[in-house]
């Protein structure tokens, strides 16, 4: 999976390829490689819009948000 198709894994992705994708780039990778604050609050709707499974990772969104204002 390309992580610069971020915003597609978002709306398309498998539970596990969101999670790993919304895991990696908020809290694994370094702060040069880290996403856009934009691009994370693009992230948290789409997320939040799919809901179900993918509320969780909307939340790490929201979380992530909060902590780099």
């Amino acid at each position: 999976m390309a992580i610069d198709n971020a915003l597609d894994v978002c709306w398309n992705g498998k539970p596990d390829e969101v999670a790993f994708l919304v895991e990696f780039m908020l809290w694994e990778c370094s702060l040069d490689q880290a996403p856009e604050r934009e691009e994370v609050i693009e992230w948290e709707k789409v997320l939040h819009k799919r809901g179900g499974k993918f509320e969780r990772y909307a939340k790490l969104c929201h979380d992530w948000l909060r902590q780099n204002p």
